[in-house]
């Protein structure tokens, strides 16, 4: 994570930005080659809150689907032995 000026920038992998998208006036988003997202860029405080927003709701979309996958492996286990 790097600030420079009012602007915020977190690197989430070693990976070159091949192309970005704006979600807003606030917000960048940086993707890899094989459109991973690779970094983010936020140019205010209101971009900074939002980018948290957005970092915490992906953390919690990912436990859900671990926990749904999980579900589903035990199921199909119960169902095959």
């Amino acid at each position: 994570m790097r600030s420079k000026g009012s602007i915020l920038t977190i690197k989430l992998k070693e990976r070159a930005v091949k192309n970005e998208k704006l979600l807003d006036s606030d917000v960048v988003l940086g993707y890899g080659m094989n459109a991973e997202l690779v970094a983010a860029r936020a140019t205010a405080a209101g971009g900074i809150v939002y980018l948290a927003l957005l970092m915490a709701i992906d953390k919690e979309a990912r436990l859900l689907i671990q926990s749904i996958w999980q579900e589903i492996k035990c199921r199909v286990e119960g169902v095959v032995t």
